[in-house]
């Protein structure tokens, strides 16, 4: 009979997801995540397959835990264009925090060679789906007044928040995001029937 496992799984993945989040997948190494879970190679491969394995169970992680909480404004309250704007301050509040500074794990696998990895897709093409019926249900409140086609309007709103993303991830100043959002804020604003 094998020894018991002496670890959190939840714990393990939650270590992993840090570093790719952090490093990337990359410049992650089976040692730094050694170091970051404080499990040895055996166990990691034992419990958790090779790297890109454990790779795949982080942006699961990252996709139950993070975006789940990033999204909550928009999924926990019916779609108003308050819910959008309480989404963007939500977003940005998150973002200045101390893990704002990693991006989204999404994106960044994107622009590594993990990109290919079928995961990452899927991942990044819900995510992208997500939001778009989000945001169009947000823009079908009896408030909204668009002075141009709804699609517009969402991919609009879609650019600013992966813009709000890409500048958290270098890391500018407070003031810059704050800014960013309130030209959001005020955009969504003008679309209110007085």
């Amino acid at each position: 009979m094998g020894r018991p496992k002496s670890y959190d799984q939840q714990q393990v993945l939650k270590k992993a997801m840090m570093q790719f989040w952090q490093a990337g997948f990359a410049e992650t190494s089976l040692s730094d995540l050694e170091t970051a879970t404080s499990l040895n190679r055996y166990s990691l491969y034992k419990g958790f397959g090779d790297k890109e394995a454990l790779f795949e169970m982080a942006l699961e992680y990252y996709q139950q835990h993070i975006i789940s909480r990033m999204l909550a404004p928009l999924i926990q309250s019916p779609p108003t264009l308050k819910v959008l704007t309480d989404y963007f301050q939500h977003l940005n509040e998150l973002l200045k925090g101390k893990y704002g500074k990693f991006g989204c794990l999404f994106q960044n696998s994107q622009k590594e060679r993990i990109s290919q990895n079928k995961l990452v897709k899927k991942y990044t093409t819900q995510l992208w789906l997500q939001q778009i019926d989000l945001f169009r249900a947000c823009l079908r409140d009896e408030k909204c007044q668009l002075p141009f086609a709804e699609d517009h309007a969402i991919q609009l709103l879609l650019a600013q928040n992966q813009s709000q993303i890409s500048l958290a991830r270098a890391e500018v100043p407070a003031r810059v995001l704050d800014a960013q959002c309130q030209a959001i804020l005020a955009l969504i604003t003008s679309w209110t029937v007085k």
